[in-house]
């Protein structure tokens, strides 16, 4: 049962015990034996309208009394209702604004988790580019190492040692150079995929360098000096050898068109006799010795050492 209910209820009530008690009041009143005494009455019946008092009689002040019981009752139902009212108006703002607060609080729960969401989401994909770079500068640093043991090995074979700037080691250190930036010239023009990973172009760098060092710089002649030993036979004075294999096949032509190439030679074995010519001649060795007359000829051996250093001038 709602409050305005239980208050209509109990303004019934009251209603009821007001009427009940009028109505006993009435009855006593109006049938009592002092309303019907004969004295009473012949001396109310001889008693002027006009002189006589004005009396009150119990029925109307029960019905005055009720009526003033009835208004005072109507005013504590309208206030009371007036009260009822406002303490239901005041609730149902407090429940309405309790919504909107229920309402605001489900929205920022929603927009608290979508944000969590958001950051969840935001913190694994960093993750995995930090990882992924990780790997990348890894990678890198094994590429880099590759280089350097190729270029390395280059410089060995093909560089001149004392001379920086000389055309060999240039050439290496832009072959060098040329193979290391190749990948990110290519992502910076657009040929290749852009990442933090090396690419397949920085993986194949190292063999490109090594093959482009080797068709620039691999058929030319970088062993300045040919060497090797004479042997000559008791009746042998004369010692020749083509050298034209033993030159690099970028340079033979120049070898084989050289003339008097001056030949460094020391006698091994205790050799018994003088070299009366050492030459290179049109990329042959030729070696003559003379023997002594005196103390006869035996075999012997000669060393023998040529530079080639004017074929890379």
């Amino acid at each position: 049962m709602s409050a305005r209910d239980q208050l209509n209820d109990l303004v019934a009530r009251a209603r009821a015990r007001v009427e009940e008690r009028a109505r006993e009041q009435f009855e006593g009143g109006l049938f009592s034996d002092a309303a019907f005494s004969p004295n009473k009455t012949s001396r109310t019946l001889v008693l002027d309208d006009d002189k006589a008092p004005a009396r009150t009689t119990p029925i109307e002040k029960t019905l005055q009394e009720l009526g003033l019981a009835q208004s005072d009752l109507a005013a504590k139902v309208a206030e009371l209702e007036e009260r009822v009212d406002n303490a239901v108006v005041g609730m149902l703002d407090n429940l309405d604004g309790l919504r909107k607060k229920l309402k605001l609080t489900d929205r920022l729960g929603q927009e608290t988790r979508a944000l969590q969401t958001k950051a969840s989401v935001g913190m694994a994909s960093q993750q995995k580019a930090t990882q992924a770079a990780l790997r990348g500068q890894a990678q890198a640093a094994q590429l880099q190492s590759i280089h350097g043991a190729i270029g390395a090995m280059q410089v060995a074979a093909y560089g001149e040692p004392g001379q920086v700037f000389s055309t060999n080691n240039l050439l290496l250190a832009g072959n060098q150079a040329f193979w290391g930036m190749a990948e990110s010239l290519a992502k910076s023009l657009g040929f290749a995929e852009s990442g933090p990973a090396p690419g397949l172009l920085a993986w194949l760098a190292p063999l490109g360098s090594l093959a482009t060092g080797h068709l620039v710089l691999g058929r030319k002649q970088h062993v300045r000096f040919v060497s090797g030993v004479a042997s000559f036979s008791a009746s042998s004075s004369r010692f020749e050898l083509s050298l034209v294999d033993r030159i690099a096949p970028a340079s033979r032509d120049a070898f084989a068109r050289s003339t008097d190439m001056p030949v460094a030679v020391t006698p091994l074995d205790g050799f018994n006799g003088g070299v009366s010519l050492a030459i290179v001649r049109n990329g042959i060795l030729i070696i003559t010795v003379t023997r002594s007359t005196t103390t006869g000829a035996g075999p012997g051996r000669l060393a023998w050492m040529v530079d080639v250093g004017a074929l890379n001038g």
